[in-house]
């Protein structure tokens, strides 16, 4: 279970001209739980630290992605 005091309303972004890892880690090293395709859509929750976290439209895997690849 998940206590959230509140709920944030994603923010539609779309992937850049260049494929896009989504990481389990805001870090370049982490591992890679999915890619964004160039034009894919990417629910942003949360910023911080250039680093957007959310979720793949597609098929709901969550991670980070870095803030320079969305549109």
């Amino acid at each position: 279970m998940l206590f959230a005091p509140h709920y944030a309303r994603p923010v539609t972004r779309l992937c850049g001209p260049r494929a896009s890892a989504i990481r389990e880690k805001p870090c370049p090293l982490s591992e890679v739980v999915s890619t964004l395709a160039p034009g894919e859509e990417f629910a942003m929750l949360d910023l911080a630290g250039g680093w957007a976290w959310g979720y793949r439209r597609a098929d709901h895997h969550v991670g980070y992605v870095p803030e320079v690849d969305l549109a």
